[in-house]
């Protein structure tokens, strides 16, 4: 107390003293709780993610993947899509569409693929479209993309393996 008044609890402290030089009884608990939500935030963050990551363009993916040279001879490196949860490739040829599903539907066939009917998604200026395979536990997509509305013409194709 000074001048018989309790002390003004807005005047600043400082390292665990008040302004005008008493030390205050109080223990900060401000950091603490903040470092511990700081971490608790990580730790949920990181547990979150890992599922995401698991089995995620594996090497039985990546093995299916390339098990036959992709259209045009283009050497693709999958990455893993986490949002689709796929090992994907994306490229551009200069062939239509009709010659990049003839060309992927007969090889998935010959590697034992069972290759259903490809599914139109839309139509017009820009065609979109998937041709899709199973086997094994696996699934193969092949996107594509074409028409007048593709800036250099050609195909667009992204390519998607993944347990099924």
């Amino acid at each position: 107390m000074k001048n018989g008044h309790p002390p003004d609890p807005r005047q600043a402290r400082s390292g665990g003293r008040w302004s005008d030089g008493r030390q205050s009884t109080s223990r900060s608990v401000g950091g603490a709780a903040g470092g511990l939500l700081a971490v608790a935030f990580l730790v949920l963050a990181v547990v979150a993610c890992v599922p995401l990551s698991l089995g995620v363009c594996d090497g039985a993916e990546r093995a299916a993947f390339a098990e036959f040279p992709h259209y045009g001879g283009v050497d693709l490196n999958p990455s893993p899509d986490f949002e689709g949860g796929t090992c994907a490739g994306f490229f551009d040829v200069q062939a239509t569409h009709h010659e990049v599903l003839d060309y992927y539907r007969r090889h998935l066939r010959a590697h034992g693929w069972a290759v259903r009917a490809v599914e139109i998604h839309a139509r017009g200026e820009l065609e979109a479209g998937t041709l899709g395979a199973t086997r094994e536990g696996f699934t193969y997509e092949v996107l594509y993309e074409t028409g007048p509305a593709m800036i250099d013409g050609g195909t667009h194709l992204a390519i998607h393996v993944a347990r099924a």
